[in-house]
């Protein structure tokens, strides 16, 4: 199989009715886009990824309106979603969510104004917070690195290496054909390899300043005695 595959090529004399075509990509090829008759799977991914660059372009946005400091920019925000993307879609929000939350936390809380319970239920609910999204990192890497990638394939009862395609007539020239635009899976495995790697480096600067938001001005108050 090519980068591009297509159906063969079918001329009939006198043109088709209910037409069911059903192509089944091997298991070690990454998908990459779809087209064929209208009704049939639609590849989402592409539509995820348009809302993640927009993500990546208003998250640092939002920080530097909000006056918080935070250690990632565009393209790290952009990494973090892609990489996530085709693994746990949902991640990349806890994720947003914990460096906004420290953030806060270092720049914009002061212990003393708040009583001994509301400050520790805050530390508590942040550290919480934090290891979730942790926890949603570290997990990314080896699915990244072992399972096939989500490319949110739906429709037609189509799934993410079967896809059902469908249309009603036809004349004797138009058969309706099918294209495939896909890449051996090692590809994909590379690329999550680099993308671990990178986030590997990154997890331990944002743990150092984690820790210093965490605890600024203390991270949690003794009972007076």
């Amino acid at each position: 199989i090519g980068v591009v595959s297509k159906t063969p090529v079918v001329i009939l004399p006198d043109g088709a009715a209910n037409i069911e075509i059903v192509y089944s990509l091997p298991r070690d090829r990454w998908p990459l886009y779809l087209s064929g008759p209208s009704i049939g799977p639609a590849m989402l991914f592409w539509g995820v990824l348009c809302v993640i660059i927009i993500g990546a372009i208003g998250l640092p946005a939002l920080a530097a309106k909000t006056g918080l400091s935070i250690p990632v920019n565009l393209g790290g925000w952009l990494l973090l979603g892609i990489g996530l993307s085709t693994i746990n879609g949902y991640g990349v929000l806890l994720i947003a969510v914990m460096f906004f939350g420290l953030a806060a936390r270092k720049q914009y809380i002061d212990p003393g104004s708040l009583s001994r319970f509301r400050f520790n239920t805050l530390q508590c609910i942040i550290a919480l917070w934090v290891i979730a999204a942790v926890v949603s990192m570290l997990l990314a890497i080896p699915m990244g690195l072992l399972s096939n990638p989500e490319m949110k394939v739906v429709g037609n009862g189509s799934s993410s290496h079967l896809y059902n395609y469908y249309q009603d007539l036809s004349g004797a020239a138009g058969f309706p054909e099918v294209s495939i635009m896909s890449v051996p899976m090692f590809a994909y495995r590379i690329v999550m390899l680099l993308w671990s790697l990178w986030m590997a480096t990154r997890l331990i600067k944002w743990a150092s300043w984690g820790w210093s938001c965490f605890s600024e001005n203390g991270a949690w108050k003794e009972k007076a005695k």
